[in-house]
């Protein structure tokens, strides 16, 4: 189709395979300026937060393994017979430095911990925490693993490139990047600092203040939590999504501008019907007629209904052909909604009715399928590693609250959202964001002294900077698709940032504190809590 195209002169190639042939080859055009845009901001932020050279190459070079790995898993899955999505490719480079630096971030200060005080060491680090590292990258890999289930191919062929990409990130943070470490003299990982940054820098001290409020004011901040919530939803369901093509390509391209000139000069496509008796037939002439469509069949040869319908060749081995021209230009909205409405009135084929199935289909198979393994999957096994039956279901609630809000604000700002926006937010908020909450609970589960509301708020203190610095990474990574010339790809770049700046800054440091400073040692039922080895 590219090689078509590249011999015509002054015309635009439009239609169902150049709409999706020039969207691919836009996004892998775009791929390594993002994948470049990502690595600067990253290293950029990281500047910011650390302030030291040698910890802030340590982590990027680790990402950059982590991203290298997924790049060669990807490949040799190709070798075997597996074509990524186009559209994966943006997603993996934002989860592997995310997840990479968020890990990686986790072992660096639990070094530095042991570097201040002189009683640790890169092992004990490693030690204390690779066990959070694993639950939080298993949790993660789980969660992914679920679209394989599912029997939608889409969301089957987006789900190995999630997969490859959070093992990767497990794979470098905890082996490749403690033997990164072990070989840097620990004198030098302050350059040009005097000291090396302070696991409960000054920074992060609002967030004690905000979970000591929480805590004190617990169920008015559950009130919020459930405010948030309900205005979320609201948003959701009265802002609908839509199917425009000119969400998955540039603003420039020649497909969209022919698609424009179709819908002006001849705004009409094409759609095939099966039937199987002539009261069917009937039913579905009429409603095309209805829509303004030109039908072609048993009965209509035009724009009129006939009283009598004319077999011949319309009819064999029991099945009625209908052929219609409908208004709109393939893939319209005008097109799409006219194809929709009769869809349930016969076996309805053609290039709208083909991307209405792909839609439907794919939407179905995640709320229906994907989307419950997922919560169950995850749920599970973080029962058997917390031994709790409390905390997984309220992580999973709690995980919910972020997402919607980064969903509603996504349909806030770009008013209706492409189809596959919300479903992409969701899908990839349900894993990722289990992080934080895991690394919150295994330091309160760390905690000794003290009543649960005490060890909820020491625990947020101490893990106040590696949360706030793994949240603001991995929603820098994602905001770097904001930079792409394709509108979905900035739609999913804002909801999955917001989603993550939400659950960094709110949900974990506020909402979290107060939903276990009411639940009490509930959070641990039906074990007592448990100090990890």
């Amino acid at each position: 189709m590219e090689l078509f195209s590249s011999h015509l002169n002054n015309a635009y190639v439009t239609g169902h395979l150049p709409i999706y042939a020039e969207s691919a080859f836009a996004t892998s055009s775009e791929l390594e300026i993002v994948d470049l845009i990502t690595i600067l901001a990253v290293v950029l932020l990281l500047t910011l937060l650390l302030r030291a050279v040698v910890p802030i190459l340590t982590l990027v070079i680790t990402a950059g393994s982590a991203l290298d790995l997924a790049y060669g898993l990807t490949y040799v899955s190709s070798l075997l017979g597996y074509r990524m999505y186009y559209i994966s490719g943006f997603v993996v480079a934002p989860i592997v430095f995310g997840l990479t630096v968020d890990y990686s971030m986790l072992l660096l200060y639990r070094y530095f911990e042991g570097l201040r005080t002189a009683e640790g060491s890169l092992d004990r680090a490693l030690r204390s925490s690779r066990r959070t590292v694993y639950m939080s990258g298993i949790s993660v890999t789980l969660g992914f693993s679920s679209f394989l289930l599912t029997p939608s191919p889409l969301l089957r062929n987006i789900g190995l490139s999630l997969i490859i990409a959070a093992a990767s990130s497990v794979a470098a943070s905890t082996t490749f990047y403690p033997s990164l470490l072990s070989i840097v003299n620990p004198r030098t990982m302050a350059f040009p600092r005097r000291e090396l940054p302070d696991p409960d820098d000054v920074r992060q001290s609002y967030l004690e203040a905000a979970s000591t409020f929480a805590v004190r004011k617990k169920w008015l901040v559950v009130g919020l939590m459930i405010a948030l919530t309900a205005g979320s939803l609201l948003v959701l369901v009265t802002h609908p999504t839509n199917l425009s093509v000119g969400e998955i390509l540039p603003s420039g391209s020649g497909a969209v501008k022919g698609e424009a000139i179709l819908s002006s000069m001849y705004n009409y496509s094409q759609l095939y019907a099966i039937t199987s008796s002539q009261e069917q037939t009937k039913a579905l002439t009429k409603a095309l007629l209805e829509e303004g469509a030109w039908v072609y069949g048993p009965y209509s040869l035009g724009r009129g209904l006939l009283s009598r319908p004319l077999t011949g060749p319309f009819y064999r081995d029991g099945h009625y052909l209908v052929e219609a021209i409908v208004p709109g230009a393939v893939f319209s909205n005008e097109a799409i909604q006219a194809t929709a409405r009769v869809t349930g009135l016969g076996l309805v084929g053609g290039s709208n009715a083909q991307r209405l199935d792909i839609v439907n289909n794919t939407v179905f198979s995640y709320f229906h399928y994907t989307l419950p393994i997922t919560v169950v999957l995850i749920l599970a096994y973080l029962f058997v590693a917390m031994g709790s039956a409390i905390t997984p279901p309220r992580l999973a609630a709690t995980v919910l609250v972020s997402s919607l809000a980064g969903v509603a604000t996504v349909e806030l700002i770009f008013g209706s959202v492409y189809w596959l926006s919300p479903l992409i937010v969701f899908a990839l908020m349900f894993s990722l964001g289990i992080d934080y909450d895991v690394f919150l609970v295994s330091r309160i589960m760390e905690e000794e002294g003290g009543d649960e509301e005490v060890r909820v708020i020491r625990a947020v203190k101490s893990t106040g900077l590696v949360i706030t610095a793994a949240g603001l990474v991995l929603g820098v990574a994602f905001f770097s698709l904001t930079t792409a010339n394709m509108r979905f790809l900035e739609e999913i770049g804002v909801g999955v940032g917001v989603s993550v700046l939400v659950d960094t800054f709110v949900v974990r440091t506020v909402f979290v504190p107060a939903v276990m400073a009411i639940l009490k040692e509930l959070n641990w039922w039906p074990k007592k809590r448990v100090k990890p080895s």
